[in-house]
């Protein structure tokens, strides 16, 4: 496994300025929350502390920003399949990505190994059973 490069300062700023705000990833966030929803039977809840969120609450998580491009006018297109995408609490979310920045192992794993490896971290912190539909 190849280590883990420091992401382009210009690149996160133009997912979190751009991407974040479209219309397409608004669209395909409403898509994904309906669909965990018809999938679970019920309201959706967070992956790392299983706390009740909304569609409205919840904060998703990239595995993979692989499908997030832009077309050949410059517009963003939102590609994501719903196994990369993960469903979380404001509060398990930032601390997800506070651990990413102060545990140096995470770098190393890769974005998907990093977040599993975070959320067992959360999960054991909590006390909780570490089973994940999304290893």
């Amino acid at each position: 496994m190849r280590p883990r490069t420091r992401p382009n300062r210009r690149r996160i700023l133009a997912y979190r300025n751009g991407y974040l705000k479209s219309e397409p990833w608004w669209t395909r966030r409403a898509a994904y929350c309906a669909d965990r929803v018809r999938e679970l039977g019920h309201e959706l809840a967070c992956m790392c502390c299983g706390g009740r969120i909304t569609a409205r609450t919840a904060h998703i998580h990239h595995l993979s920003y692989r499908a997030v491009t832009r077309d050949m006018d410059g517009n963003w297109v939102a590609g994501e399949a719903d196994n990369d995408l993960l469903e979380m609490c404001a509060t398990c979310h930032i601390t997800l990505h506070r651990i990413f920045t102060t545990n140096a192992s995470m770098r190393t794993k890769g974005r998907r190994g990093a977040t599993i490896a975070a959320i067992r971290i959360i999960r054991r912190t909590l006390h909780i059973n570490n089973k994940d539909n999304h290893e």
